[in-house]
């Protein structure tokens, strides 16, 4: 169940496979465990209303147990990696009276992507220390400065 939900799209149907009062501990589990899920692993709208009620079926049973996370801690955590769909984030928040997060799912992918791309190519953010040369002829300087002799 940790390989699957959020790596593929099937992850969501194990989950509900299990009983319902297991469902939001391995939800917390596994996305902890894991890190953003990718957009064909997100649950749609009607996926996410199942997990809030299974959330609020935990919270009935569980929820002043010391140690153990509430169905808002739990849900915090979707959010932040990104578990549902574009639908299933505006149940989620309103779900919590929280706010959209400032980046929609597709700018959040684009950006995670963009910075596993810099991460691979040891590409760091500019700044006005390493920022590229726009002139020929800085350009040509920083080549030369990078040149070794053999």
């Amino acid at each position: 169940m940790y390989g699957t939900l959020g790596r593929c799209s099937t992850g969501w149907n194990e989950l509900f496979s299990k009983s319902s009062h297991y469902i939001a501990v391995l939800l917390h589990a596994a996305v902890r465990a894991g890190g953003s899920f990718r957009a064909y692993a997100r649950a749609d709208c009607q996926t996410t209303r199942s997990v809030l009620r299974s959330l609020d079926e935990y919270d009935h049973l569980y929820g002043d147990a010391a140690g153990w996370p509430t169905g808002d801690d739990i849900l915090l955590l979707c959010i932040e990696h990104r578990a549902f769909d574009d639908e299933g984030l505006n149940a989620a928040c309103r779900a919590m009276r929280r706010p959209l997060p400032r980046l929609s799912n597709a700018q959040f992918d684009a950006k995670r992507d963009l910075d596993a791309l810099r991460t691979a190519v040891g590409v760091r953010p500019a700044t006005q220390a390493n920022r590229m040369p726009s002139e020929p002829l800085e350009i040509a300087a920083a080549w030369m400065s990078n040149c070794v002799d053999y």
